[in-house]
């Protein structure tokens, strides 16, 4: 009887600990996503907005872009904002963290997609603020789309 109370608990442990090891896993490869989009943010997106050149698209890791839509697009939001300078990205945080309160339209068998907030200082428009999106890929993330919003 000694011996299945020691083997249950034993059992119990190892099942404890691999979960406890799964749940490790498993937020080391959030951080590293968040990382990950923080550093594209404050590094190549910084760079993007200073003059909104379509060239440095490809480098921001959108997949299977529309170059001549998104060339439009760039040309228009700079004309309304004009050239910007990056002020401010606080954090960027997974959505699984939110997976309970809403719904992520990007996620994927590789995860759930990664947002960070910012705010830009434009020379047409003073504060613009916007939400970037990047799309996991295993530890690492692409840069899927930004929404940008001002007072008109």
């Amino acid at each position: 009887m000694k011996k299945i109370i020691v083997l249950v608990c034993v059992f119990i442990l190892l099942g404890l600990a691999s979960w406890g090891g799964t749940c490790y896993v498993q937020r080391l490869k959030i951080n590293a996503q968040e990382k990950h989009a923080l550093t594209v943010m404050q590094t190549k997106f910084k760079n993007f907005v200073t003059d909104w050149k379509v060239d440095k698209v490809p480098s921001l890791y959108i997949e299977n872009a529309e170059i001549t839509n998104i060339a439009k697009l760039l040309k228009r939001i700079q004309e309304v904002v004009g050239v910007c300078e990056l002020k401010k990205v606080s954090y960027c945080e997974s959505q699984e963290k939110y997976k309970n309160i809403q719904e992520d339209k990007y996620k994927s068998a590789n995860g759930y997609s990664v947002r960070c907030p910012f705010i830009l200082s434009c020379t047409k428009k003073q504060i613009v603020s916007g939400e970037a999106v990047f799309y996991p890929d295993n530890t690492l993330t692409k840069f899927v789309s930004f929404v940008l919003s001002y007072e008109k």
